[in-house]
């Protein structure tokens, strides 16, 4: 007969149970509140390339080019480049900074900055490379002319 009391008060406080949870803290339901007829936030795709990419470059007149560009998620980017046996390392660092633009159809991405004078692009190499591209768009197929991620 015990048993069969806890079971029946048992049943008797389940629906106080939900009831209780569904009122909730009334600080909470003033917030939900406040979010009805307001436009629903989408989330951002972050592309798995994002980050930071380093390799040292082919040079006409010098023994190569290091050039590290950071791809950020706003679209911005960072890229320095540095001539390597050109003399001072730091007198012949030059950094510029602008922002990507990404062409899913392509899988590439150029850089637009207003230091550079032509747009620079790149093709996505899984999500750890990225190759440089001649100035029509298309891969060079030099392994030189491939950034590494860090």
């Amino acid at each position: 007969m015990p048993m069969a009391r806890f079971y029946l008060s048992l049943l008797l406080l389940f629906p106080l149970f939900f009831y209780s949870c569904e009122e909730g803290d009334p600080n909470r339901k003033a917030a939900l509140d406040s979010l009805k007829g307001k436009p629903v936030q989408k989330f951002v795709e972050v592309l798995p390339w994002l980050g930071i990419y380093q390799d040292t470059l082919p040079c006409a007149d010098c023994i190569g080019i290091l050039t590290r560009l950071e791809l950020k998620s706003d679209t911005s980017y960072k890229k320095s480049i540095t001539f390597l046996g050109k003399g001072d390392p730091m007198a012949n660092t030059f950094s510029v900074k602008g922002r990507w633009k990404w062409n899913a159809k392509t899988a590439s991405l150029w850089l637009d900055s207003l230091q550079e004078k032509q747009n620079i692009t790149f093709r996505i190499e899984g999500d750890s490379a990225l190759r440089v591209c001649d100035l029509q768009g298309i891969p060079i197929k030099s392994s030189h002319y491939v950034l590494n991620r860090l």
